[in-house]
């Protein structure tokens, strides 16, 4: 079975790694873009969730958080 979730989930994660390792990645008040995606879908099925929401608390509130 295909998630339909997978594809954008993976191309936003894509994105991301991308302007970090461009030097391009911003910190920002608004969530990663695919944040929707990530809490709109139970641990089960998205195993690396509390890693993306981790993530997503960096970006939003900086290192020293």
């Amino acid at each position: 079975m295909h998630w339909l979730f997978l594809d954008p989930l993976e191309n936003g994660i894509k994105k991301l790694y991308e302007e970090l390792i461009n030097g391009k990645y911003e910190f920002s008040s608004e969530p990663l873009s695919f944040m929707g995606i990530v809490e709109k879908n139970d641990p089960t099925l998205l195993p690396f969730k509390y890693l993306l929401q981790r993530i997503n608390a960096t970006h939003t509130q900086g290192l020293d958080q």
